[in-house]
């Protein structure tokens, strides 16, 4: 359910690709760019989504989420983190 990149039911953020194959079965080959903003201690892997393994994912606030054309923004809120990315 992740080829687009995003699923509304997803409660947590892995990261933020800066290409738009990001799920489609790139998994980090041929240029996939993946940025997450954190604090703290530098995190290797993202983990698990259910927290069974630990990692940089963060948690999010969906009531915090705004998302437009050329524009997304979140709260992330393991991090206390807002994190914004826009294209022009």
């Amino acid at each position: 359910d992740n080829s687009p990149g995003y699923s509304y039911e997803h409660t947590t953020i892995e990261g933020f690709a800066f290409t738009q194959m990001s799920g489609v079965g790139w998994f980090g080959d041929l240029g996939n760019l993946l940025v997450m903003p954190t604090t703290g201690p530098l995190q290797k892997i993202a983990g698990r989504e259910d927290g069974s393994i630990g990692g940089y994912r963060s948690h999010y606030d969906k009531a915090t989420e705004t998302a437009r054309a050329g524009y997304y923004s979140a709260l992330l809120t393991d991090y206390g983190i807002r994190a914004e990315s826009s294209a022009t």
